[in-house]
């Protein structure tokens, strides 16, 4: 999942990332890359530094969001299956 997502706000800037929203596991680790959503470096920056008022700023949910984009990722897994 290391692609650079095209449909992310501010994509064409360099620096595009993937957010990760980490597991509760208690051990450090890569979080799953069905937990993450697509922000370019400086929203990622600015989720970083106070996620709950990135999300009020932006009106959105981060695990509705989450759950949205799995959803459709889904969906296309099962399109390529099909």
């Amino acid at each position: 999942m290391g692609e650079t997502p095209n449909h992310a706000p501010h994509a064409d800037e360099p620096g595009v990332s993937i957010r990760r929203i980490p597991a509760r596991t208690g051990c450090p680790r890569k979080a799953s890359d069905l937990t993450c959503i697509p922000l370019c470096r400086r929203c990622h920056d600015a989720f970083d530094a106070a996620p709950q008022e990135f999300a009020e700023q932006h009106q959105i949910e981060v695990p509705v969001l989450i759950q949205r984009l799995n959803r459709v990722y889904n969906e296309s897994e099962r399109r390529k299956i099909a």
